[in-house]
């Protein structure tokens, strides 16, 4: 079926064809199922005798629903004409079992509609599989329809061919903005204008229908809807996500020393004609993908998996991206937050390895689920930022997706340090006077912790200095490797050339990195 038909649509031409099984997957099954019903009610005519046309809110067919609470009901007066007929009240609780209920609906005939909500939770049990499977013929000749209802349905390979499924997405722009609208008339409050009403939705952009009115209800104030208020529970309900954390941070470029190229290609992005709408951050890519090109089963093949759907999904949503590489602590993490708040933008932190599930389908289902979330909050100009401390672990195919190009943060220069320990002189407090220690070969995360000890211990900053061991010192064959890797192929976030270890290697750190190999 075309992709640019509605899900109602699609449904409509299914009944038609009698497509006997038909899975949705959908943020907000009862909206959904509320919908599908209302479309099948005939339209009243101004002809013809009133007393045939159906009443308002009534189906001509046997609606019945199933869930693991209720068992299999009747939604309309037809369905539970047929539940009573092929349901002893004695018997009610026993089609909780999907498998009973399943072979129940095997003896009804008609053109009844069936909706299972919650599929997804029974898809693994191969008496389901088989009980659905059974329904096929029997509801191909007699145009009933089965609906799978649920959130990332992954089918069994047994009914991979028989069941058309597709995609409820989350609501659009101009979706929310009728429900922004109705929840004002239902308040009875006036229509806020188009400028008040835009950050309403950037802040609804990514709720289902129901959790938008709920969302809408809670913030609506006598004087209109508190804006931050629907930030908040927004942040809430994207938290509960599972893999995904809204950033909540409020540093700029301005808070960063230094890596002045890479920011410059930043405004670049933010102020091109496709600017992003939300910015994903991929912290440490190496050990999200870990294991996805070893041989091995189980976790490995959970890491191709996930490898796969992020390939797939950066590649189908033209998502731009930037991979940052370097030692720990020279900003990449600090740079990837506040880029999102330079552009007034949501940052999402996504933590993958948080979706990898312990039930077949599990994990594939928390990432499209993810995927699904971070489509609708970017409005589909999803920004990801990855970091690596290991770029030799990641796939040519994955480094690929990152169009905007790889970067080296190397350690600061002697300017750029004078400039970091200017910011966190000012942030705690430090005596201006104070003279800084020794830091040639310190990253700036280095230079936040011995001024944050400074604060902490109320000492000198060169008695600070004391504890810190710096991992240029400590992991010096560590840098040296990076350095010749990057050295004319990656990016300098310095300077935003091609890094060149015998021109953009810090001068100063140079010659005593010479001194210690």
């Amino acid at each position: 079926m075309p992709t640019t038909l509605t899900v109602i649509e699609q449904f409509r031409r299914a009944r038609r064809v009698s497509v006997p099984i038909f899975a949705i997957n959908t943020p907000d099954p009862a909206s959904t199922m509320q919908a599908l019903i209302q479309s099948t009610i005939p339209p009243p005519t101004s002809t013809g005798d009133p007393d045939t046309v159906p009443a308002i809110g009534e189906c001509p067919f046997p609606l019945l629903k199933w869930d693991l609470s209720h068992g299999l009901i009747g939604l309309n007066q037809l369905g539970h004409d047929l539940q009573s007929n092929h349901i002893e009240p004695a018997n009610q609780d026993g089609t909780r079992d999907p498998v009973e209920a399943l072979n129940i609906l095997e003896r009804c005939h008609g053109r009844l509609i069936v909706f299972i909500q919650g599929a997804h939770r029974i898809l693994h049990h191969d008496g389901v599989v088989q009980a659905i499977w059974n329904l096929r013929d029997p509801f191909k000749n007699s145009g009933a329809i089965l609906v799978l209802l649920g959130v990332n349905i992954t089918l069994p390979p047994d009914l991979t061919h028989d069941v058309i499924t597709v995609n409820q997405p989350l609501p659009t722009r101009d979706d929310l903005d009728r429900i922004y609208a109705d929840q004002h008339r239902a308040a009875h409050l006036p229509l806020p204008s188009d400028t008040q009403t835009a950050p309403a939705l950037d802040a609804l952009q990514g709720l289902a229908s129901f959790a938008a009115e709920q969302v809408i209800a809670l913030a609506m104030q006598p004087t209109g809807v508190d804006i931050p208020q629907l930030w908040a529970r927004k942040k809430l309900l994207i938290d509960g996500t599972p893999g995904l954390h809204i950033w909540n941070g409020t540093e700029r470029f301005d808070d960063i020393g230094g890596i002045e190229g890479i920011k410059a290609c930043g405004h670049r992005i933010i102020q091109s004609k496709r600017p992003p709408r939300a910015l994903i951050v991929l912290d440490e890519l190496e050990k999200i993908i870990a294991g996805a090109s070893s041989d091995g089963p189980s976790q490995s093949d959970i890491s191709r998996q996930i490898l796969g759907t992020l390939l797939s999904y950066m590649e189908d949503h033209q998502a731009g991206g930037l991979l940052l590489t370097g030692l720990p602590g020279t900003s990449k993490t600090m740079f990837a937050k506040a880029m999102g708040a330079e552009a007034g933008i949501p940052t999402i932190h996504f933590n993958i390895n948080e979706v990898k599930g312990s039930l077949l389908g599990e994990t594939e289902r928390q990432l499209r689920q993810a995927l699904e979330i971070i489509t609708a909050v970017s409005q589909d100009h999803a920004l990801f930022v990855a970091t690596s401390n290991a770029m030799s672990c990641l796939p040519p195919e994955l480094i690929r997706r990152f169009t905007y190009g790889t970067w080296f943060f190397d350690l600061p220069t002697e300017q750029e340090r004078e400039h970091i320990w200017t910011l966190y002189r000012k942030k705690y407090h430090l005596d201006p006077s104070d003279p800084a220690p020794e830091d040639r070969q310190w990253t700036g995360a280095e230079i936040f912790r011995c001024a944050k000890l400074s604060w902490e211990f109320d000492i000198t900053l060169q008695a600070a200095a004391q504890y810190i061991i710096p991992m240029a010192v400590s992991g010096k064959d560590v840098l040296k490797r990076q350095r010749d890797q990057a050295n004319n192929s990656y990016l300098s976030a310095a300077t935003g050339r091609v890094y060149r270890v015998d021109t953009d290697m810090p001068r100063t750190g140079q010659r005593q990195f010479a001194q210690n190999n």
